[in-house]
């Protein structure tokens, strides 16, 4: 996905919050708000600093200070938007995002609610001309910490751990739509950061044993051993990776396979910055680790390792919180509000921009519950961008209706694990040979029709990311 279609993710910092009394402690306050823990610096490939150059900070903080916020950015992930800034972005603008960032969460009010910041951003130009109105919302979870002063006074400040807006900005191409997610408290940047680089990617065998050597035999078998192998050197490595430059060593298996049909897990070493690498990221950098290492072809590799060659991944997103209430039963209504779709679809997917979900995304109809679902692809897909065209013959019928026969073999197959994997979503079902993973901040199911993977996130995540009402 180009760059321009991404949202800029960012931390907000300031030195306000650190007890300076106190460094050699080290000072960091226990809520981490507005200043990441050192650790968590190993995020950013390229840590970058935009640093607020207004003269006088406003609104005017709570808190008496000295110092100014800066926001923490990955130069790295964000070349163009950086390029933009530092040589088209005007003094003016500039003035106008800190502007928006000083209010939304050193000036946090109890009050303050996305409807109502929407409303202030959009009328006070003078401020916050840049803003574009109706695109600010924040989180509802806040926290509290501590701004010191030069002289010692201490000022507790409370703040949403995220907010979430679009401006516009000058660049090389003219006026442009930037949008834009910051956080202000460590805990959460931890949990949420979306941003995710593979630095290394190391292979358990070579490449010759790994695509013709023997998958069964005795206990001196090449791949037993390295799975005990890969298992203590990634337990032995991991603490002391997150504790330097990188941010972790993950070890993911996959599934290899011999001409018999037998199968072995084969463990692939993945050293990343930032969040744990999703699984689309993973098997895309082993994918390339082995078909670049010369050895084999395209062909034999797809044999040997199949789920290597999935290049394809919607994220299917049911409608929990579109409710219609009955005197004995909870319903999923097919009739939904689009903007709410698009909002619960924008929440759920952090790491995707607004344009990149709207100029996307798909409503699917599922017979399980009568539930809707949101559909959006992953931004790595090769081959697919749409699942309508996947699956043309789709339509809600189940396995024992006339019409469940005019869908394609492989729609049938599509339909069947759908509806099963929205139990297990649900937590109405036990998720049986269908696997759970957690990538981008949720829970998702996933299953795989051909070389195509969806996945359904679960009830539980999608109310812990936007909250599910109560009758």
């Amino acid at each position: 996905m180009a760059e321009q279609e991404r949202i800029v993710h960012g931390f907000i910092h300031d030195a306000s919050f650190i007890d300076r009394a106190r460094l050699i402690a080290p000072g960091y306050p226990q809520s981490g708000l507005f200043v990441p823990k050192d650790d968590r610096l190993s995020y950013f490939v390229q840590l970058y600093k935009l640093i607020d150059t207004r003269d006088i900070r406003t609104p005017t903080p709570s808190f008496t200070t000295t110092q100014k916020p800066c926001i923490l950015i990955d130069r790295f992930a964000y070349t163009e938007f950086l390029a933009d800034y530092e040589n088209y972005v005007t003094t003016p603008e500039k003035t106008k995002l800190f502007n928006i960032i000083e209010r939304c969460l050193f000036s946090a009010q109890p009050t303050d609610n996305s409807i109502s910041i929407n409303t202030e951003l959009g009328l006070n130009s003078a401020l916050y001309g840049i803003y574009v109105p109706g695109s600010f919302t924040t989180s509802s979870l806040r926290e509290t910490g501590i701004a010191y002063s030069d002289t010692g006074v201490e000022t507790p400040v409370t703040a949403p751990t995220w907010i979430r807006f679009k401006v516009i900005l000058t660049t090389l191409s003219g006026p442009d739509v930037v949008e834009f997610k910051f956080w202000s408290e460590d805990v959460a940047f931890g949990n949420e950061y979306p941003l995710s680089f593979i630095m290394e990617t190391v292979n358990p065998l070579p490449f010759e044993t790994l695509l013709y050597g023997p998958i069964v035999g005795g206990t001196n078998n090449p791949f037993a051993v390295v799975a005990d192998s890969a298992r203590i050197g990634t337990d032995k490595l991991n603490p002391k990776i997150k504790t330097e430059d990188n941010s972790g060593l993950w070890l993911q298996r996959i599934t290899f396979y011999d001409s018999s049909n037998n199968s072995t897990l084969v463990p692939f070493q993945i050293l990343y910055k930032g969040q744990r690498p999703s699984i689309s990221q993973i098997r895309k950098a082993i994918r390339e680790l082995v078909l670049g290492s010369g050895v084999g072809t395209e062909n034999e590799w797809r044999a040997r390792a199949p789920e290597l060659f999935i290049e394809d991944q919607f994220l299917l997103i049911p409608q929990y919180n579109i409710l219609t209430y009955r005197p004995t039963q909870i319903i999923y209504p097919n009739v939904s509000p689009w903007p709410k779709m698009i909002a619960n679809s924008v929440l759920a997917l952090t790491h995707l921009s607004t344009d990149y979900i709207t100029d996307n995304i798909e409503v699917i109809p599922a017979l399980y519950d009568t539930n809707t679902l949101t559909a959006v692809p992953n931004d790595l897909n090769l081959n697919h961008t749409k699942i309508g065209p996947i699956h043309p013959t789709y339509q809600i019928y189940s396995s024992t209706e006339p019409g469940f026969i005019s869908m394609e073999v492989h729609t049938r197959e599509f339909s069947l694990k759908l509806n099963s994997v929205l139990a297990i979503a649900a937590g109405k079902a036990v998720p049986g040979n269908y696997d759970i993973r957690t990538e981008y901040g949720a829970d998702w199911v996933a299953f795989t029709v051909g070389f195509v993977e969806y996945v359904v996130m679960t009830r539980e995540s999608f109310s812990n990311k936007i909250g599910i009402p109560t009758e």
